[in-house]
């Protein structure tokens, strides 16, 4: 049972004096109605109509000023208060494929940081959503301001990730400030079983100052998600199945597509959907992945935002956030799309897919402008090549043509 009702947590979140929107948006039919903060009471009503009617409800923390139109969500830029910090931590069950999960309540709640109590817990039917409460909503105006907010979600939810790395389990990233949360008193009808979700503690009164969470550990700042420009295809931009030949998190991501959680899904599409055909890799994954209930429209206009409005998420997130292990030997890579879209990471990919070095492969145009370009940018990847060629090409002819191609170039 809820230790307080729908009503009291929007109270809880947005006092009275409150001042900006927040909304309601729901699932699958992914409409949005916003409402005044401090009308918690409209909030709840709207809330629990939608849950009656067999939806998903969920709604913003942050709090913006603009209206939103009925199928139109919250960017991170529209945000500029938010009330607190959040974690999201799913557990292991039916409505979650992901395996590497807290088995239960008790094990995800353990993951918390023991020196900062959190101001309440939500039990959202498959997961802990806690809320650390700031004793006055926290401005995100600003970049410096966003920025701030957005480093202090990335170290606490870091504290948890690490916690839960140490037992072998996943915990999702989840600091963009438009983020939004089931709301309790609803039902989770994720996994086909609804199932309630539900305020399960709550410290009446419990705070915290933004200074209160330096006890944390810092963590390495990763590139922002948004776009201000849309993408823009070039004439040398490379197939997407050269990323796939020489990222290792791109082929786990393929491998182990149906059990993968979506920020992971996230990072390999936003990167995938940048090479010269990437989405016709995407789609017959969705569609397998989703069945039935499985819509390519819908696919591509997801795909179309990742193209469009999001930039390619980078290595550093994929190790740091996403916790993948398995990055090894990508020199001067920042992200998965750089294997298609950069200069020389195409030109080692080209001489990394020639498994046998001789004659005919190795001393035409195109890979002699390879060899050439990785020379003069990346020494040690040209002498690995050179070495595979003992044997089966000769060097001075080989070095003879490097040397007139960079002539030339």
């Amino acid at each position: 049972m809820s230790v307080i009702d729908t009503v009291e947590f929007f109270q809880v979140l947005y006092p009275a004096e409150t001042e900006g929107n927040t909304y309601v948006w729901t699932l699958p039919e992914k409409y949005t109605r916003v409402f005044p903060c401090a009308n918690a009471l409209e909030i709840a009503q709207a809330a629990r109509q939608e849950t009656e009617a067999h939806n998903d409800v969920y709604y913003s923390v942050g709090v913006s000023e603009r209206p939103f139109r009925a199928y139109e969500r919250a960017k991170s830029s529209d945000i500029v208060s938010i009330p607190g910090l959040w974690v999201d931590i799913d557990i292991a069950g039916g409505a979650h494929a992901a395996k590497a999960l807290p088995p239960d309540y008790a094990a995800a709640r353990a993951l918390l940081p023991e020196m900062l109590d959190p101001s309440m817990v939500v039990h959202s039917g498959h997961g802990l959503h806690v809320y650390y409460l700031f004793r006055e909503l926290l401005d995100t105006r600003t970049d410096e301001e966003r920025s701030t907010a957005e480093e202090l979600l990335r170290r606490l939810q870091g504290a948890v990730r690490a916690r839960a790395a140490e037992q072998g389990w996943r915990v999702d990233s989840v600091p963009d400030l438009c983020r939004i949360l089931r709301v309790p008193g609803t039902l989770n009808y994720k996994g086909g079983e609804a199932v309630p979700c539900m305020v399960t503690e709550y410290s009446e009164g419990l705070r915290y100052n933004a200074e209160d969470f330096d006890v944390l550990p810092p963590v390495e700042m990763v590139s922002k998600t948004e776009r201000t420009e849309t993408f823009e295809r070039r004439p040398t931009d490379g197939d997407a199945q050269v990323m796939l030949a020489n990222c290792a998190f791109l082929q786990h991501f393929q491998q182990n597509y149906k059990t993968l959680p979506e920020p992971v899904w996230k990072a390999a599409c936003t990167n995938l959907v940048r090479g010269v055909g990437g989405e016709a890799i995407i789609l017959p994954l969705v569609k397998e992945w989703l069945g039935a209930k499985y819509s390519e429209e819908d696919t591509k206009k997801k795909l179309a935002h990742y193209l469009n409005e999001c930039t390619p998420q980078t290595c550093t997130h994929i190790q740091t956030d996403l916790g993948f292990k398995g990055c090894a030997d990508c020199p001067g890579i920042k992200s998965p799309c750089a294997w298609s879209l950069g200069k020389v990471p195409q030109a080692i990919a080209k001489l990394r897919q020639i498994a046998l070095p001789n004659a005919e492969n190795t001393l035409n145009e195109e890979t002699l402008g390879a060899l050439a370009l990785v020379k003069k940018e990346n020494s040690l990847e040209y002498m690995r090549f050179k070495e595979r060629c003992k044997g089966n090409v000769n060097l001075n002819d080989l070095q003879r043509e490097v040397k007139r191609v960079q002539a030339s170039q």
